[in-house]
């Protein structure tokens, strides 16, 4: 069977978007006799999960693994939980003070954690020597919006592939006039081969 992996364009003045060259290293993989799949998503809150939803239905893949730019952060960060909100300022990361929310999806559940043991991949991520984090706040932009709508499509879905979220920080192929944008992130961006082998590990447990 077959293993999604999706990545997002980059947005705003962003040049690059690191999940892309996860997705390059790991296109056409075999982990465990099967083969990855990838697909960049555009970072839009319609398009987003529509292409996602089209693109598991067309190759079925036995698990989707999505991943997310997290430009202020310094760890590996496996999500647990997405929120139905997003913010109505359209380009902001994280919300900024008095910012106003509006439902993805009214009349669903305010939160949805993902049918997944995430605890123990986090475990198994840090037991690694990976710098990961276990998260509960996937934000209020499209990757928090993506990860609502898979985890609502595989709560309502039997047949639904078993999905994950994962937010990567800056890697070591990020162009310096990306690292060098206010509010790029702290510290040093991560090596990108051991964010790729996390990700590799990742897929292997899902």
């Amino acid at each position: 069977m077959d293993l999604l992996l999706t990545a997002f364009a980059p947005w705003g003045d962003r040049t690059s978007n690191p999940t892309m060259a996860v997705a390059r290293d790991l296109e056409g993989a075999r982990i465990r006799g099967d083969r990855v799949l990838t697909i960049v998503l555009p970072v839009d809150f319609q398009r987003a999960p529509a292409i996602l939803e089209a693109e598991w239905g067309r190759t079925r893949p036995r698990a989707v693994l999505a991943m997310g730019l997290a430009e202020r952060r310094a760890t590996i960060d496996v999500e647990r939980v997405a929120r139905n909100r997003r913010a109505l300022e359209r380009n902001a990361v994280e919300p900024a003070g008095g910012e106003s929310f509006a439902p993805l999806v009214p009349g669903a559940p305010d939160g949805l954690r993902v049918p997944l043991p995430v605890e123990r991949l986090v475990a198994g991520l840090i037991d690694r020597g990976f710098p990961a984090r276990l998260s509960d706040d996937a934000g209020t932009f499209v990757c928090n919006a993506l990860f609502y709508r898979m985890i609502l499509k595989r709560l309502e879905s039997p047949d639904a592939p078993s999905v994950c979220f994962v937010h990567i920080p800056w890697t070591t192929h990020t162009p310096v006039k990306d690292l060098e944008r206010p509010g790029a992130g702290p510290g040093s961006p991560l090596p990108a081969d051991l964010v790729s082998e996390a990700v590799t590990w990742l897929l292997e447990q899902l």
